[in-house]
């Protein structure tokens, strides 16, 4: 799943474990479920605090144009 870092990270200089660096508010990156509980739970990682937040993609729905109806024309 796709998720945004928190400002979290700058404010304690604490580099992320799985991208080796500090990632700034509003870097986002792809984790699997497991890894985002203990990122987005603060009762659940060592530090209390709440350093991403899940991405909500829009879905976007492409229109379909309608076919014109053929009318039977007589001459």
């Amino acid at each position: 799943m796709k998720v945004r870092a928190t400002n979290e990270y700058q404010k304690g200089q604490i580099p992320d474990n799985e991208l080796g660096f500090v990632p700034v508010e509003g870097y986002e990156w792809e984790v699997d479920k497991a890894r985002y509980e203990i990122l987005s739970n603060p009762d659940k990682n060592g530090f209390k605090k709440v350093f991403v937040k899940k991405v909500e993609e829009k879905k976007v729905e492409k229109a379909v144009k309608a076919e014109p109806k053929k009318r039977n024309a007589k001459k």
